[in-house]
């Protein structure tokens, strides 16, 4: 009888698995951002830079323009809403891997301070798993459920049920229109045994999109999502970041990405604290930190166009922007004193006093 009761218990537990592998299979992305950054990543035979960041990251460097203007092998590590423990596995899996020279970081002030969402993190570190060789994703696997701040929470659980975060839209088009794209990715994988279907870019994915909308910028901006003061937690891993750097000898370049005008114009009560936080950091690492909201024109001269959002630039703002970067990069390479090519806090927010008072008129 005992022997039985275990068969049917075995049933049920092969029906559970069996569904959690359908709903794995009709609600996961098929192309989902961190699956494509981590196959493209894993397909690089020598990286020297390596970007590194949160979609801020993800959706401005460019790759390819930075290998052609500066003669670097790079990749673009960023994925969505990566938070900083998920940076520092990204720059130790290179580190690990590759003789890295260089390492970028895109950020903005937001990333400072936003907890770990732990769908993302998932996300992340599913998609790292998975895309490594056989063994190595299985024990890497077991390091992470083991890890001291995953086994004793929830999502030590939840990683297994990945269609619970990291799924697409709901409707029946979208779903057959997944299920036909992985149908159609698994045949070339194995029976035309092509496994570049998956195209990368590098990491980089900004694809054409809407032009950000200036009539709402006093009521979507960065003063309405995000706290004025850092996320202590985070802090201590940027601080960490810094100190993995400076101590395997890395070239550790901290970049705001760049937002547009108004963003920095609502903040002006704390966005030169946050800046000196940033800054004294990243002196006491030796790492060097530019704020390309404050560039001036010679180096970046910035438009309305170029932004999808009032974090986000567009493709077209992004590819101004990685040349107009390799160019600043190779200034600083060639010993030209770049920090005179940023404006103070107050003389930025000087030059756009109309739009201070107009957004102090409008919120208080």
């Amino acid at each position: 009888m005992r022997i039985f009761k275990r068969l049917k218990k075995g049933r049920y537990f092969l029906f559970f698995l069996l569904i959690n592998i359908m709903l794995s299979v009709l609600l996961e992305p098929a192309r989902g951002a961190s699956q494509i950054m981590w196959r493209g990543y894993y397909a690089e035979e020598e990286l020297d830079t390596i970007f590194v960041g949160s979609s801020l990251c993800q959706g401005t460097f460019d790759p390819s323009i930075f290998n052609e203007c500066m003669g670097v092998k790079s990749y673009n590590m960023g994925t969505p809403l990566q938070a900083m423990p998920q940076t520092i596995r990204a720059v130790e899996e290179a580190l690990e891997d590759h003789e890295i020279k260089t390492v970028i970081f895109g950020m903005g002030f937001s990333t400072l301070k936003q907890n770990v969402v732990e769908e993302a993190e998932l996300t992340f570190e599913k998609a790292r798993i998975r895309e490594k060789d056989g063994i190595k994703g299985v024990l890497e696997s077991i390091s992470y459920l083991y890890s001291d701040k995953v086994r004793e929470e929830e999502k030590s659980i939840n990683y297994f049920f990945s269609w619970l975060y990291n799924r697409g839209e709901l409707s029946s088009a979208d779903i057959m229109e997944n299920i036909s794209l992985k149908i159609w990715q698994m045949k070339e994988k194995f029976f035309y045994k092509n496994d570049t279907i998956m195209p990368t870019e590098k990491g980089y994915q900004n694809h054409e999109g809407d032009v950000l909308n200036y009539d709402n910028r006093w009521e979507l901006n960065t003063y309405r999502y995000y706290e004025a003061d850092f996320n202590e937690e985070i802090l201590g891993a940027f601080e960490k970041l810094l100190q993995l750097c400076s101590q395997r000898g890395i070239d550790f370049i901290v970049i705001n990405t760049p937002h547009p005008y108004f963003d920095v114009v609502v903040c002006y009560e704390f966005y030169e604290r946050n800046q000196n936080e940033v800054k004294a950091l990243c002196q006491k690492y030796g790492a060097d930190y530019y704020d390309f909201n404050l560039a001036k024109p010679e180096i970046f001269e910035t438009r309305p166009e170029y932004y999808s959002d009032y974090e986000h630039m567009n493709k077209e703002g992004s590819q101004v922007f990685c040349k107009e970067l390799c160019n600043f990069l190779l200034q600083r390479e060639a010993g030209v004193n770049v920090e005179e090519c940023f404006y103070s806090v107050s003389e930025f927010l000087e030059l756009h006093a109309d739009e201070l008072e107009a957004w102090k008129s409008y919120y208080w």
